[in-house]
């Protein structure tokens, strides 16, 4: 029986037609990475994006996965945000 994971690449590979490019939003960064590599080995072109590895299941060698950081926004107001409990008044 497959599991959970298998079951969305399995999914995904016997329905690639009809889904096209597709964005997967999963929970946690090792299931990511999970379904990278499934994808990958079943000839789909994939990547994963994530802020931050929380928790490292297995041990600390399994932490060495790719962290991306988020790209600073362009537009100029983004970098104007104040922290929650600032005050409007410098």
């Amino acid at each position: 029986m497959l599991d959970h994971n298998d079951r969305i690449v399995a999914q995904y590979v016997n329905d690639r037609a009809k889904y096209g490019k597709t964005i997967m939003f999963v929970d946690r960064w090792f299931q990511c990475e999970y379904l990278v590599e499934a994808l990958k080995t079943r000839g789909v072109r994939a990547d994963a994006v994530y802020s931050r590895v929380v928790s490292v299941p297995g041990g600390a060698e399994t932490s060495a996965g790719r962290v991306r950081r988020p790209r600073r926004a362009a537009h100029p107001a983004a970098g104007s945000r104040r922290r929650q409990g600032q005050s409007e008044r410098a």
